[in-house]
């Protein structure tokens, strides 16, 4: 019988660091077994054996191709046989990508047949140790019938830390080396550490054009349940401090007429790998009040008819959307050197090619809401040490955006990054990272408020982001401060605001104030604040009754964590009892005349 032979080509095409592999799919069954290496560099070293077993009789393997495109960094690639034997290869470069042939000249065949190549590289740029997180990406193949990819990840031996987050769950971890069997991702990422640190300098310039003195708010970074802001300095200081619906941190700054200020916020975030559970209560809270607007439709979340075709009408879960969100847009790199202006969903569904995050962005919002679920949109800062990979796309001051969606079942806001999977093949919805950093929430509008490195100032740069190693102290400092009169009268109703103001440099939450007193009725024993941000002041009603009968003096003490906040000493008085004791006399006397007259008409 003539066997034919047949020159199977494997392609192995590393989109955006990931490799692409087709093949005959009912031909061979393929196995590939990597092993990752950490060394003492931001590379990792890589071990690919691959394994092809032929399910035919009359085919032989004699070429095997490798494809990689022009941001494939690896210049010691080498492969060699099963017994050791070095296999040559030739190698291409194109325009798009670079071309590596190895040549088989005595291939074996024959049905349950195999074959074994073993790779040797170098994977540039896709670990890094830095601060209080080490993060290692394995870019994998794109899954295919009939293929097998079992990972392994080799830890030095003096590699202390341990794993916080994985994507997907390993299969098993047995002392420095993590394994995932059967995986299915295009890539793995292996995060070690709870939360990063980064230090932030920020720099907002603002100007008051009108004729008559405003007040103008800018947006300082703001905590969410994955993120902490610790402030070191704000200067100048702000007029006044408040969050509005969306949780946004806002300093107001008085302006005259024409006056412009430079306002410089120096500080640290804390960005964690999981929601922190001690921030549960207030967010759930919270959302319960923003519940009636994260369905509308704002200018850049709507689709009109658009949302009628198919397949969007037919997106049932938010796993939907996101699926469809990446697999619909690509991301256009040079996309601000053709127009600069937000598309919006619209206009990313009739220009898919042409996206960047905000797109990404605002699509996922808009077919979200639509669906039903409570959306919006974060944009900050992306750390990214490799923009290849993860870009950060929103113009101003080097940006990026992603959507958050608000999972019922759990009750907590979910951020996914459709950009950065797009881009590097990273899940990004049944897991995150720690490179996010939040600077404004976009919920209630689309728009509004402007974060951070969109605010016109002298500076060439006005976001400043750096991982450190410091780990900012707590400061804690509530103030409290009333206008109090120094005597109140006994019996009588008193209504005062209280002052209580964050002098400290971390959000306080769920602080209770008690207050005590020997003999003064209060309507409350204890002021509830479910938030106070550094520099906020939140005015409290207060009414008080004295009620003593044989007190001349009392205190009325504000106690905060056993220690004493506030205290006045009052003088409590009688008031005022003249026409008490007037009606009193007034009454004897009445008798007394009445009497009299009463005996003189007796005598008569």
């Amino acid at each position: 019988m003539i066997k034919y032979i047949l020159s199977i080509c494997l392609i192995f095409l590393m989109a955006l660091l990931y490799p692409f592999v087709t093949y005959a799919q009912s031909t061979h069954e393929i196995t590939y077994d990597f092993n990752f290496y950490i060394n003492k560099t931001s590379d990792l070293d890589v071990e690919l054996d691959i394994s092809l077993k032929n399910l035919r009789a009359d085919l032989y393997i004699n070429e095997f191709s490798l494809t990689f495109p022009n941001n494939f960094n690896s210049d010691n690639l080498r492969a060699q046989s099963e017994s050791g034997e070095p296999i040559p290869f030739i190698i291409n470069k194109y325009q798009v990508n670079t071309k590596v042939t190895f040549n088989f000249p005595e291939p074996e065949g024959g049905r349950n047949s195999e074959t074994h190549i073993k790779l040797f590289y170098s994977q540039k740029g896709v670990f890094s140790d830095k601060g209080a997180v080490a993060e290692a990406i394995l870019p994998l193949l794109i899954p295919k019938e009939g293929t097998t990819i079992n990972v392994a990840l080799h830890l030095p031996v003096d590699f202390d830390r341990k794993i916080s987050l994985s994507k997907p769950i390993p299969s098993a971890v047995e002392f420095n080396t993590i394994k995932w069997d059967g995986v299915k991702a295009k890539t793995i990422v292996a995060l070690f550490g709870e939360a990063q640190h980064y230090k932030l300098k920020l720099t907002y310039g603002i100007t008051n054009n009108e004729r008559k003195k405003t007040i103008q708010y800018i947006a300082l970074p703001p905590e969410t349940l994955y993120q902490n802001i610790t402030m070191e300095s704000l200067i100048p200081p702000p007029h006044s401090v408040l969050l509005d619906e969306d949780g946004n941190y806002l300093a107001g700054y008085e302006l005259k007429p024409e006056e412009s200020k430079e306002i410089v916020f120096k500080g640290y975030a804390k960005v964690f790998a999981r929601p922190q559970e001690s921030k549960f209560v207030f967010f759930r809270t919270l959302f319960e009040s923003q519940k009636k607007y994260l369905l509308s439709e704002q200018p850049y979340w709507k689709l009109d008819s658009l949302i009628n075709q198919k397949p969007l009408k037919d997106l049932v879960s938010a796993s939907d959307i996101y699926t469809y969100v990446v697999n619909s847009l690509t991301y256009y790199r040079d996309r601000f050197d053709d127009d600069p202006n937000r598309f919006g969903a619209k206009k990313a569904l009739q220009n898919p090619e042409k996206a960047v995050c905000m797109e990404f962005t605002d699509l996922f919002i808009a077919l979200g809401r639509e669906k039903g679920f409570y959306s919006r949109e974060v944009q900050g800062y992306g750390y990214s040490e490799k923009q290849s990979i993860r870009p950060q796309s929103l113009t101003g001051d080097i940006l990026h955006s992603w959507p958050e969606y608000y999972d019922a079942q759990k009750q907590i806001w979910v951020p996914l990054d459709p950009t950065w999977e797009d881009t590097s093949g990273i899940d990004y919805f049944f897991g995150f990272d720690v490179n996010h950093i939040a600077f404004v929430i976009h919920g209630k509008y689309s728009q509004s408020p402007l974060p951070a490195g969109f605010y016109i100032t002298s500076k060439d740069r006005n976001v400043d982001v750096s991982i450190t190693n410091i780990v900012p102290k707590e400061r804690k400092l509530i103030v409290i401060k009333a206008d109090l009169p120094d005597r109140l009268e006994k019996g009588k109703k008193y209504s005062f605001p209280i002052y209580a103001t964050n002098l400290g440099n971390t959000f306080q939450y769920d602080i209770n104030i008690l207050i005590k007193s020997n003999s003064i009725k209060t309507n409350t024993s204890v002021i509830n604040i479910d938030i106070l941000a550094p520099y906020e002041t939140k005015v409290i009603q207060l009414d008080i009754v004295p009620q003593s009968k044989q007190d001349t003096t009392d205190t009325l003490q504000f106690m905060l964590d056993g220690g004493s906040l506030y205290s006045k000493q009052f003088v409590l008085t009688e008031g005022k009892r003249g026409p008490f004791y007037f009606n009193i006399a007034f009454g004897l006397f009445s008798i007394i005349i009445l009497s009299f007259i009463a005996l003189k008409f007796i005598k008569k």
